[in-house]
């Protein structure tokens, strides 16, 4: 048995005995539950399991870079948690420089069998981007939350002169054409879209060309999802002309 003395520092404080949670308040000990904790979160490229249950993540980083609005990107939405001593709900949601907030993902989290409750958790998310400014990004698990700032900038669209062009053209090393794939969310159908620096080449059999409007529609016979690609157009512009020597870097 542990008392407090009500003199104690530790009076009214939280302490751990065996692993269990104890208020205290003078002499008496008051049970509790412990809570769970987010160490830390963060977002990556891509997360994938190694060998000794250890984790490798790939391209952490906080900054967005956009060419047009709304933008759809792919991340990995990775938490660090701890006390998680029974399941747990988990939500992950994006905030906009408006705080209008949107879920991207839920989940339940299964007990930790691990000493400390520790848990680690991690989604492949699809983030809708509508503006510029600072969003954040949350993690819940139970009543437990942590948010971190992202910073979203929008990039001047990729626009070569004649002269350019031609320069550009000259080149044996210049990127003359890129490519882009784009999935479905919703049948996983896959789109592969191309882009030239020559304005008079033609499309490779199989790809498409993006469509002005900026929104493509995937046509199948249980989906008609409609696709923003205007963001996506403006990534794979920004490779044409470049040298690819550069891009090996």
């Amino acid at each position: 048995m542990v008392y407090v003395s009500p003199h104690n520092d530790l009076h009214n404080k939280v302490i751990f005995i065996n692993q269990k949670n104890i208020a205290t308040k003078g002499k008496e000990m008051v049970k509790t539950e412990k809570k769970p904790e987010i160490a830390f979160l963060f977002l990556c490229d891509a997360h994938e399991l190694a060998s000794s249950n250890k984790w490798n993540c790939y391209g952490i980083f906080n900054i967005f870079n956009v060419w047009d609005f709304p933008a759809l990107r792919e991340a990995s939405f990775v938490i660090y948690a701890y006390n998680i001593f029974k399941s747990e709900k988990i939500s992950l949601t994006w905030i906009d420089p408006k705080g209008k907030r949107k879920i991207l993902g839920k989940a339940q989290c299964p007990k930790s069998k691990e000493p400390y409750g520790f848990h680690r958790i991690a989604q492949h998310l699809m983030i809708p981007i509508k503006a510029e400014g600072i969003h954040f990004f949350e993690g819940s698990i139970g009543s437990t939350s942590k948010k971190i700032p992202i910073i979203v900038n929008k990039f001047p669209w990729p626009e070569l002169s004649e002269e350019e062009i031609k320069k550009a053209l000259e080149d044996p090393h210049s990127v003359r054409s890129a490519r882009m794939e784009i999935v479905c969310n919703k049948c996983g159908r896959k789109h592969t879209f191309e882009v030239h620096l020559d304005p008079n080449a033609k499309n490779t059999p199989g790809t498409i060309k993006f469509p002005k409007s900026g929104r493509f529609k995937c046509k199948t016979k249980t989906c008609s999802t409609i696709i923003p690609t205007k963001d996506i157009e403006g990534r794979a512009r920004s490779l044409l002309g470049k040298s690819t020597s550069f891009l090996k870097r």
